[in-house]
């Protein structure tokens, strides 16, 4: 009597487990060894391993649009991963088409391409993107006003930041994250305002004392010369993360410079 075949509950869950542990490389194994033992994937199958293929875009690009091509059905959830994978290897025009292509698109798949534009400096794209979200009629989320203020921040935009920033609570009731108040931070340090800096950070809302903040602070202090500053930024910083030894070395660095 032969080995009884493990049944395709099981295989999924195994495939999921090493997708979620990181490991997408033993996840596609897996994947294949499912099909040549003779189990049939279905679309959670398809789903773990286009997640996989996604994370690994640089190596499994082609596996990824072969994968989605065998699939019965795709649904959002397929196409966002397949167009993550297009984006992510950096084929932003390619990643741009599926996104079009798509019978229905989500939250998900507009930030996909906004923060996509943003990694790139595109920052006219970007917000094209996150107006194009806005029109379909689509909610923004935390991961969409991060890359809306990263794309502006490439360009120095401080007004347009600071209106996108106070747009998060007052148009979408949205409270702004830790990483969100950090880019605010480091803009505000790039283009020269140190003190509006120091305020925006050591501001009554808990969200912007962050080790990002100030070490968004002290980075600027460095450029602008400004160690006195620069001293109270490492002291706070050093209280939220103390084992960093990178701060010091910047601040030696600005009381040289």
């Amino acid at each position: 009597m032969g080995a009884r075949k493990k049944p395709l509950l099981a295989w999924n869950a195994i495939v999921l487990g090493y997708v979620r542990a990181g490991r997408s490389d033993r996840a596609l194994e897996i994947f294949h060894s499912m099909q040549m033992e003779g189990v049939r994937p279905d679309e959670r199958s398809f789903l773990a391993a286009i997640g996989a293929c996604a994370s690994l875009a640089c190596h499994h690009l082609q596996e990824t649009l072969e994968t989605f091509s065998r699939m019965p059905q795709r649904d959002v959830v397929s196409w966002n991963s397949v167009m993550a994978a297009y984006a992510q290897d950096g084929h932003i025009s390619a990643a741009r088409k599926i996104l079009e292509r798509m019978p229905e698109r989500n939250v998900v798949s507009w930030d996909t391409m906004v923060a996509a534009y943003a990694q790139r400096g595109d920052t006219d794209r970007s917000l094209q993107a996150f107006l194009s979200l806005l029109l379909e009629g689509l909610q923004p989320d935390e991961m969409t006003f991060r890359s809306v203020l990263t794309a502006c921040s490439y360009v120095g935009g401080l007004e347009e930041s600071l209106s996108r920033f106070h747009s998060m609570s007052s148009d979408f009731g949205l409270a702004p994250r830790r990483e969100h108040c950090s880019c605010i931070v480091d803009l505000l340090g790039r283009v020269g305002q140190l003190q509006d800096a120091e305020e925006f950070v050591t501001s009554p809302d808990s969200s912007s004392a962050s080790s990002a903040s100030w070490g968004a602070l002290l980075g600027a202090c460095k450029i602008h010369s400004d160690p006195e500053r620069g001293g109270r930024a490492i002291t706070h910083f050093t209280k939220l993360d103390p084992e960093n030894s990178a701060p010091y070395l910047l601040l030696a660095s600005t009381l040289e410079s």
